[in-house]
């Protein structure tokens, strides 16, 4: 729409900078003028033997950039640009900037007043509107025309230049990267357009399939600089580049909360897509880290079986397990553990700060009548926990779990949390404040309610109990012996739940009226 029109017929205003993916989907902005990236974001030229230094563009309060666009400063048949570390434009909303400008990063070293002069430019053109509009013109403009110099600041754009190094946004867009249709480990074009589709229906509310399409096609050819497919650090570069211009925030968290928003519904859509691939083919689909932890797990087998056999308890497994990663033993999870064998019931070990879960691994396995697993506040990292809830799977005794307050987890240790839950359904108390994001925990509260309620009766069944009950209670005493009971079902019948073709709901039955 208005944004292409600004690309095509004033390429003077357009920066575009190539290496910077989805920026089309960038195309609203809360942060400032558009594109972070794109002022002063020409490409580099190739010198002979540089190598592609890979850096993430560090992430953009909540502008979003402007798509790209033919266009741009690199064509279908330039070579494919120098990876170069990439510095936010000063003081601009990113949506606004990047509306305005097209999907371009700056290069660092460039002066921070080159990209915010651009950036007063476009306010001075009438483009896009800074931060002291008035609310009644905010009104009126589209978010992506809005913009806040303040994020164009040196200091502010060097500090989200350092979000780029987030590992937990990293593993997050990892879960994801590896969630998509690859080929040899490789994202291709189709597998790019399915997502750009997705995040650009999300963002650009008023877009066009047609625009979508387009700037679909332009992008690829600048991501993958030109290639037939995309390696995991264009793909970060790519989206780190899309979240940074979309996020309204310039701290971790708020770029790591922004990310979840936007990769847990794909992660539900990909994983339909790919019960619909098994449903044709006799596929077995491995989740994230499932064949590192099964080669983990059968190594424990052989070491749980030579526990058992030395007759260990719960406290000398642990210290056996310290001691074969080389790691100190914690005096107080020594404590907190059986010294006599390997039956307990509860396994409390809130508030310590654990080495990972590694050293616990055999000691939960060889645990099997634990009812409760308390790992409250325990630092454990996101990959600890999606290895905790493999291990529990088939701990049939297992009804609580709490691993709220540990490190933030994305995508994929909330799938290990829903695979826990659906597949063990004594789970029935699950904490996980402050360790999954709020936008994550919805589908987990399902699968937790669900396992409320098959471990208790349904409300038609328990009227039904009611009424058979009042009936055997004939003195009125409030208790029923066995006497009561037997001539009780000498004449009636007793059926719970939905029963028959027709589904009729069960209830109490004198044996009389059915008889022939």
């Amino acid at each position: 729409g208005d944004v292409e029109y600004l690309l095509v017929h004033a390429p003077d205003a357009v920066h575009s900078r190539p290496g910077t993916a989805l920026n089309p989907l960038q195309a609203d902005g809360n942060k400032y003028i558009h594109n972070r990236r794109s002022v002063a974001d020409a490409p580099l030229p190739v010198e002979p033997g540089d190598d592609f230094a890979h850096t993430s563009q560090p992430p953009t309060p909540t502008t979003p950039k402007t798509p790209r666009s033919p266009t741009s400063a690199t064509s279908a048949t330039s070579p494919k640009p120098r990876r170069v570390n990439q510095v936010l434009s000063a003081n601009l909303d990113k949506r606004a900037e990047i509306a305005v400008k097209g999907s371009t990063s700056l290069v660092t070293g460039l002066e921070s007043s080159l990209v915010k002069g651009t950036a007063e430019k476009l306010v001075s053109d009438h483009l896009v509107i800074n931060e002291f509009a008035s609310p009644k013109e905010r009104l009126y403009v589209p978010k992506r025309k809005q913009g806040n110099l303040n994020f164009y600041e040196e200091e502010l754009m060097e500090a989200r230049l350092a979000i780029s190094n987030s590992p937990a946004l990293r593993d997050l867009l990892y879960g994801l990267y590896q969630a998509l249709p690859l080929e040899d480990g490789f994202l291709t074009e189709k597998g790019y357009r399915w997502l750009y589709k997705k995040l650009y229906s999300r963002v650009v509310k008023e877009g066009q399939r047609k625009d979508c399409e387009e700037l679909a096609a332009t992008e690829w050819h600048i991501e993958s600089g030109g290639d037939d497919e995309m390696d995991f650090p264009e793909f970060y570069d790519a989206m780190f580049n899309f979240i940074d211009m979309w996020c309204d925030k310039s701290d971790e968290a708020a770029y790591v909360a922004y990310a979840e928003t936007m990769v847990a519904p794909l992660m539900r859509d990909l994983k339909v897509e790919k019960e619909k691939i098994r449903q044709k083919v006799d596929v077995t689909f491995m989740p994230p880290m499932l064949g590192k932890l099964l080669q983990e797990l059968k190594e424990s087998d052989l070491r749980v079986v030579q526990y058992a056999e030395s007759k260990l308890s719960s406290q000398e497994v642990y210290v056996a397990e310290c001691a074969r990663l080389q790691i100190d033993p914690l005096p107080a999870v020594v404590q907190a553990l059986c010294s006599k064998g390997t039956q307990m019931k509860t396994i409390k070990l809130s508030g310590n700060s654990l080495y990972g879960i590694g050293p616990l691994i055999d000691v939960i396995r060889m645990n099997t009548s634990v009812t409760q697993i308390l790992l409250k506040s325990c630092n454990l990292e996101p990959k600890s926990i999606v290895v905790f809830c493999h291990l529990v799977l088939l701990h049939r005794n297992l009804s609580a779990v709490d691993i709220s307050g540990n490190q933030t987890i994305g995508a994929r240790g909330a799938m290990a949390i829903h695979r826990m839950l659906c597949r063990n359904r004594q789970i029935t108390v699950c904490r996980f404040n402050g360790t999954v994001p709020a936008s994550l925990k919805p589908k987990l509260n399902s699968a937790l309610e669900a396992n409320f309620h098959s471990a208790a009766i349904c409300r038609e069944d328990f009227f039904v109990l009611s009424q058979a009950f009042e009936e055997m209670d004939d003195d009125c005493s409030g208790a029923v012996d066995i006497y009561e009971m037997v001539e009780f079902f000498k004449t009636h019948d007793l059926k719970l739940g939905k029963t028959g073709k027709n589904n009729k709901k069960g209830g109490v039955v004198n044996k009389a009226l059915t008889r022939t």
